[in-house]
């Protein structure tokens, strides 16, 4: 009994569903149903149709449906629901187009990287037949490279994630403390906030200087080829293609980290990339870099930083005639 007045129980229980779940072909997707930060001014929600927001309904006639592809920032990772990029995007292009059915959805996954963008354009979202697909990302495809040795699929990096330990006996028994503990004794630790934990590969310990090797030694090369390959389903599907290049705040981690220098090099490749397939490339640094209170972090957005990109895309959309 002493052993279990030592361990923290409370972050070794299930606390709440986990916002993802295994997949057999992406890896992990978002589970339907399941809600982040519940009780909090930013609680996420996750509906039926495994995506965060409300479905798309039955496609119109006339209609423009815009799919938004990426990662946590399009997810909108510790924003409300009504402040991320998509559902500004969607009210804003409402009111710019008040004679046209506009629905946006916000298909953001959490830890996704170019990777599982590219399985998910493919397997998810061109039933969907959007008319316009907008992809941001690249956070995630940053800590890859940090790891060797380096393989061009990530899967180096990515777990296999077999076993959905948020179902079955696992969650009848959250009452009991000896099982909690019985399960911490194996290995098994279902933190609801540990996401890493299932889709991440355990990784043994590496200093700056070895990281820093694996950076150098691995390229963008890798991320081209999936932004690539999304962007060439997108328009087989009859999409037209908005890919963007997402911006980072430099204050947070220097000019010099890895973060900001690898998304220096995916701006590079992504007008190449976008012009080769017949989609079009948004650059969005300028339009954060003058804006106070846009980033939470490093790569993340606040309020204020998912109404600029939304304005951004919206005026994008619009100028073109989509």
């Amino acid at each position: 009994m002493e052993l279990l007045r030592l361990l923290p129980t409370k972050e070794l229980r299930i606390a709440a569903p986990l916002a993802v779940r295994p997949h057999p072909f992406l890896g992990f997707c978002l589970r339907e149903g399941a809600t982040r930060q519940a009780g909090t001014p930013v609680e996420q929600r996750i509906g039926a149709h495994g995506y965060r927001g409300a479905p798309i309904p039955p496609k119109s006639t006339g209609g423009l449906r815009i799919v938004c592809l990426g990662d946590s920032t399009m997810y909108g990772d510790s924003l409300a629901e009504k402040d991320t990029i998509p559902a500004k995007l969607e009210a804003t292009l409402r009111e710019r187009l008040p004679r046209r059915k506009v629905d946006v959805l916000n298909a953001g996954v959490l830890q996704y990287s170019s990777a599982e963008t590219f399985a998910a354009m493919a397997l998810r979202i061109s039933d969907l037949r959007p008319d316009v697909v907008v992809i941001y990302e690249g956070g995630n495809d940053v800590a890859p490279r940090l790891v060797r040795p380096f393989r061009s699929d990530y899967a180096h990096y990515r777990a296999v994630w077999e076993r959905d330990y948020d179902e079955g006996p696992d969650r009848l028994f959250e009452w009991s403390s000896f099982f909690v503990a019985s399960r911490w004794l194996i290995g098994i630790y279902p933190a609801a906030q540990r996401m890493d934990w299932y889709t991440v590969n355990p990784l043994p310990p590496s200093t700056a200087n070895e990281k820093e090797f694996a950076f150098v030694r691995s390229s963008e090369t890798q991320f081209a080829r999936n932004q690539a390959a999304t962007v060439a389903l997108a328009r087989a599907s009859g999409a037209r293609t908005l890919l963007c290049s997402p911006a980072v705040d430099r204050t947070k981690e220097g000019p010099y980290s890895w973060a900001v220098r690898a998304m220096d090099q995916f701006r590079k490749t992504q007008p190449i990339t976008a012009g080769a397939q017949g989609g079009i490339h948004l650059d969005l640094t300028e339009a954060l870099a003058g804006e106070k209170d846009a980033f939470r972090d490093t790569v993340h957005l606040t309020p204020v930083g998912a109404r600029v990109v939304a304005a951004r895309l919206c005026e994008e959309i619009v100028k073109r005639g989509w």
